[in-house]
């Protein structure tokens, strides 16, 4: 009767271990899919930032070669600027 006892719990205790082992594996793949999409949304969103900056910085050179005075000065005064912030605290 013991023996039989045991028998049956160890049966519970593997079944018991195999359904966990397979509801691990299916929340693993759920994590999977959703990393997954989320890299692909990272990805997205890093490739319109990279167009929005490279339309930015040809926006700058075309001001700069039609404006060449003008964004000398600009240059000039906000590295002016910056270096009286920076000394400020001396």
């Amino acid at each position: 009767m013991a023996n039989a006892n045991i028998d049956n719990a160890k049966g519970h205790l593997q079944a018991a271990g195999q359904e966990a082992k397979r509801e691990v594996k299916d929340r693993l793949e759920d994590v999977n899919d959703e990393y997954q999409e989320a890299k692909g949304k990272a990805k997205a969103k890093l490739g319109d930032a990279t167009e929005k900056l490279q339309q930015g910085c040809d926006k700058v050179k075309d001001y700069v070669k039609k404006n060449p005075l003008t964004s000398l000065g600009i240059a000039a005064a906000v590295g002016l600027g910056v270096a009286s912030l920076l000394n400020r605290n001396k």
